[in-house]
């Protein structure tokens, strides 16, 4: 019971952390649901899937984040 619940707790917060990329990098609403609609349980699998969403996510706030910044000190 435990250990489901650890597990419940850290798919929790990769989501909060996931939907908040997803807003801040105007992520469409097709790719969300192309996200969500196979991913269900506590399972390993979906684990994994939410790691590597994140990590893809922070990959693409990286590459967004220096043109942004070079355009708001230009502005």
């Amino acid at each position: 019971m435990h250990m489901r619940k650890h597990m419940q707790d850290q798919l929790q917060n990769l989501a909060r952390r996931i939907s908040r990329l997803w807003n801040a990098l105007d992520i469409s609403v097709e790719h969300r649901e192309a996200f969500l609609l196979p991913s269900s349980g506590l399972g390993q699998e979906t684990f994994e899937k939410c790691t590597t969403e994140l990590a893809r996510l922070e990959a693409l706030k990286r590459e967004q984040l220096p043109p942004l910044i070079a355009a708001a000190e230009q502005a």
